[in-house]
């Protein structure tokens, strides 16, 4: 006897798809000659396979080994493929999702059915191209938000602690791709119909041009996503965090979960009181350490110097041209990648201006930034990106200077004129000069102007600049 599936189920089968379109759908009878491949062989119908990603059965106990053979052998496909960002589950998750869809006894495809009228909202900014690597940080996030995960909320916090994921960079410094990849994650996230709730999105604009935003004005934007009329949101901060989270325990009591996305926050407790309680999720992306929030973190470095070469290409080749520069010019590709400092605003901002310029090489952009004295005047372009941000890596680190006290601004000024590429914390507290220089140093490590490992502190080639 059959019986409806369950989420788990349906979960499973979801994630079998995504990382089959993700590897590029290989055929039926690849699938089966990979299970022929393995020592001992392992035999597969066509059919049998069939109904796995199509959602008809799921597989046996004797076919567990099998089934992690065939996700491992479609998630290193889905990995190889160029600009593909799919982070595939692990062989623990996907051991996890086949036993808990096993335990419902559901065998039977889900029925087909219109968008149910309980979805809730999305107001996600939509992804753009260039994006590349992260696939690591990409898995880490996934595996927070995932439903199914056992243990959401950071290791030795409380029950009642936010199940929160914080997105921040080792070097700090803006540009470094830390919205990109948290949205990244929540459209992965949207698309595996994890949070049937909605996936609600607010740039707190904490280091930006703009004016930062409040805790009140948030929640009366997510309030009114979530449909709530505006008579109907009490005028007082008090009450309208009242009403968020009654509005939340509502959802869960619904079995809707939904995911808040707090970017470019700049403290820990302006964002406290908008999180939400497990099942909801919160992803939340800062150039601050945010010590005093409890979370998972997860550190964004720059990307690895193949990435950046790749980025750069993905730029040139927006919107279905060929441009074929970087691989006519790998060894400048490389250079102008290295001069970039790997950072992916950099990066990008070059590409834009070699777009705009397609009969100019590479090699000859790459001459212009080789003198430090005048690099960051030429990595900008007088625009903003969707997110009202400037397109110029000067003005993203100046967001982060202007909020720096004078003490840590003054440290800063002298720890970028010292010589060599890191310095001691016995050397930086003789040139600090000034009591407490331990303690600026881990400030301005905080505030990702500055990275700290064995006593010794170094800066991105870029904010030395």
């Amino acid at each position: 006897m059959t019986t409806v599936p369950g989420r788990h189920a349906n979960r499973l089968w979801s994630e079998l798809k995504a990382v089959h379109v993700a590897a590029g759908k290989p055929t039926l009878s690849r699938l089966v000659a990979v299970a022929g491949e393995q020592r001992p062989p392992m035999t597969v119908s066509d059919a049998t396979v069939s109904d796995w990603l199509g959602g008809k059965s799921l597989p046996g106990k004797g076919n567990t080994r099998l089934f992690l053979v065939l996700v491992r052998f479609l998630g290193s496909e889905a990995a190889k493929k160029k600009g593909t960002a799919y982070a595939a589950p692990s062989q623990a998750q996907w051991s996890q999702l086949l036993r808990l869809a096993r335990e419902e006894r559901a065998f039977v495809p889900p029925a087909p059915s219109k968008p149910s009228a309980r979805t809730g909202p999305v107001t996600l900014p939509p992804l753009t191209g260039g994006f590349t690597g992260r696939a690591g940080e990409l898995r880490d996030i996934l595996g927070r938000l995932d439903p199914a995960a056992h243990n959401p909320r950071p290791a030795g916090a409380s029950d009642d602690a936010p199940a929160t994921v914080v997105v921040s960079a080792v070097m700090g410094m803006g540009g470094v791709g830390k919205t990109a990849l948290a949205l990244r994650a929540a459209h992965q996230a949207r698309q595996r119909g994890w949070f049937p709730g909605g996936v609600l999105f607010a740039n707190l604009y904490g280091y930006s041009p703009h004016r930062e935003r409040t805790p009140g004005e948030v929640v009366d934007q997510f309030l009114g996503a979530l449909g709530v009329r505006s008579a109907d949101i009490p005028v007082t901060l008090q009450g309208k965090l009242d009403t968020w989270r009654i509005t939340l325990d509502h959802l869960a009591a619904e079995d809707l979960p939904l995911l808040v996305v707090l970017d470019n926050v700049r403290s820990a407790g302006e964002v406290a009181a908008l999180l939400p309680q497990p099942p909801h999720r919160g992803l939340v992306t800062s150039r601050q350490s945010l010590a005093l929030l409890q979370a998972h973190r997860v550190d964004v470095p720059p990307l690895t110097p193949p990435e950046a070469v790749d980025l750069i290409g993905q730029v040139l080749d927006a919107g279905g041209v060929r441009d074929g520069r970087v691989a006519a010019e790998p060894g400048a590709a490389a250079r102008l990648a290295q001069l970039c400092g790997c950072l992916p605003l950099a990066l990008e901002i070059i590409a834009a201006l070699l777009r705009e310029e397609p009969g100019r090489s590479l090699e000859s952009q790459a001459e212009e930034l080789t003198a430090a004295r005048t690099r960051l005047g030429l990595i900008e372009i007088e625009e903003t990106d969707a997110e009202s941000r400037p397109m110029a890596v000067r003005a993203s680190f100046e967001l982060s200077y202007r909020h720096l006290t004078e003490p840590q601004a003054t440290a800063f000024r002298l720890l970028a004129a010292a010589p060599g590429p890191d310095i001691s914390t016995t050397a930086a507290a003789a040139l600090l000069g000034t009591p407490g220089s331990r303690r600026l140093l881990a400030e301005l490590s905080r505030a990702h102007l500055l990275t700290g490992a064995d006593e010794r502190w170094s800066m991105h080639d870029l904010i030395r600049l």
